[in-house]
């Protein structure tokens, strides 16, 4: 079993298609053939943006998404390791970074290929691997 941290943006995605790639890995989750995970910084961050960019009952279908995929919530970092992310990623993506390693997952899936795609991230969460959800889609297609 395959086991995914969920970025905010990657939840939003899925809301706002259900027959999108990161729907699918929540989905798979829901079915149990993969392991999801997010924390309380996601949630937080993907009920605000789905709020901003999405019809009113999006939040409801943010909130039966996560509740289906029976996603774990991941124990906060301590700050300690937030400050040593913020080295590493744009401060307001330093509490996601942090709680995304301190996680089980062996990947994250995010759309922010601008904080979340750089050499620096990439090296710094390894061995864990930063996937957008079409190419975790691709890569684990469950057949």
């Amino acid at each position: 079993m395959n086991s995914v941290f969920f970025d905010s943006s990657a939840l939003v995605a899925a809301v706002a298609s259900l027959q999108g790639a990161s729907a699918l890995i929540l989905g798979w989750c829901r079915e149990g053939k993969d392991l999801g995970y997010i924390s309380t910084d996601v949630l937080g961050e993907a009920k605000k943006n789905v709020a901003l960019k999405l019809p009113s009952l999006a939040i409801a279908r943010l909130d039966s998404l996560v509740e289906k995929a029976r996603l774990v919530v991941v124990s906060p970092s301590t700050p300690e390791y937030v400050k040593a992310c913020e080295q590493i990623i744009h401060g307001k993506d330093a509490p996601i970074l942090a709680a995304a390693i301190q996680s089980p997952a062996a990947a994250i899936l995010t759309f922010d290929k601008r904080h979340f795609f750089t050499k620096e991230v990439i090296d710094f969460v390894h061995p864990k691997w930063i996937l957008t959800p079409g190419d975790y889609v691709k890569m684990f297609a469950k057949k």
